[in-house]
């Protein structure tokens, strides 16, 4: 999830700590917020800063928490169970479409932040850091990245559980915003991220909701 702390005369002081003036915040579900920023980077965005919201189902309530500390908010979920089953309750609870991206890829029933890039992106680490092999002769393109994963870690020879998953996705969002390198997203899937970018930017800028005092 995004908020955007907007400026209001009068108003200083009244938001949360996190949600800083002129500042984005990025409180995301199960994506990993470095990464995500990274994603944002080529269409010339910078996330300012970043808070986790510990899952899908803590967002509705950090939605509702973000909006009520005078913050454009932008809900951004993974395109998975736990993804949609948040946007049905941020439906339900009125939020704007315009004001949610889904990180949906297209050819896939379900996906994750990591599935915007290619899996040969993550290759060397895997190898060096796993012992895993990236063999797309052992699990097909169209499942999401973690069980993609569990097929590879299998086909290798070593365990997939929670906890692996979150190491790697966290040394991962780590590898994607290495200054020394340039990962982008697959060229056929930046069109979710400029929408996002695109809507992070107009909240940035446009004109701040009125408030009543």
């Amino acid at each position: 999830m995004v908020g955007v702390r907007l400026s209001f005369p009068g108003l200083e002081g009244r938001a949360d700590p996190w949600c800083t003036e002129a500042s984005v915040i990025v409180v995301d579900t199960d994506l990993r917020p470095r990464a995500l920023a990274s994603t944002t980077h080529h269409a010339q965005l910078r996330v300012a800063a970043l808070r986790d919201a510990g899952g899908a189902q803590n967002v509705p309530y950090l939605y509702r928490l973000t909006a009520d500390s005078v913050c454009a908010v932008h809900a951004v979920l993974d395109d998975d169970k736990e993804g949609r089953s948040a946007r049905t309750k941020l439906d339900l609870a009125g939020v704007l479409p315009s004001d949610i991206t889904m990180l949906s890829a297209v050819g896939m029933t379900e996906s994750e932040l990591e599935d915007l890039f290619d899996d040969k992106v993550f290759a060397d680490h895997l190898k060096t850091h796993f012992n895993v092999t990236c063999d797309t002769s052992v699990t097909q393109e169209n499942k999401r990245f973690s069980l993609r994963m569990k097929d590879n870690f299998a086909n290798s020879g070593q365990t997939w559980s929670d906890s692996v998953s979150s190491k790697l996705k966290a040394e991962l969002a780590g590898l994607l915003t290495d200054d020394t390198k340039d990962f982008q997203p697959r060229a056929d899937r930046l069109t979710v991220i400029n929408a996002l970018a695109e809507e992070l930017t107009t909240k940035l800028t446009g004109s701040p909701p009125a408030i009543e005092l």
